[in-house]
């Protein structure tokens, strides 16, 4: 596992600290690692839910006889 030294603005660390309070986790390394873990969970999920709402956007124009 990779260690790293992160500064971050005091206004950022406050909103992480109430986040994490309310997430339930125990420490801010946790809280972290879940918080970039997720975002790029969505980063991986982007394109395939765009190809979806393409899809229904096509679908719904069709269906009003634009297509």
């Amino acid at each position: 596992m990779k260690q790293i030294t992160l500064q971050i603005p005091d206004a950022v660390y406050e909103k992480l600290q109430e986040s994490m309070e309310k997430s339930g986790l125990k420490s801010m390394e946790d809280f972290i690692l879940s918080v970039l873990q997720n975002y790029l969970d969505g980063l991986d999920a982007k394109p395939s839910q765009e190809i979806d709402e393409n899809e229904e956007i096509r679908k719904r124009l069709e269906d009003l006889g634009y297509m």
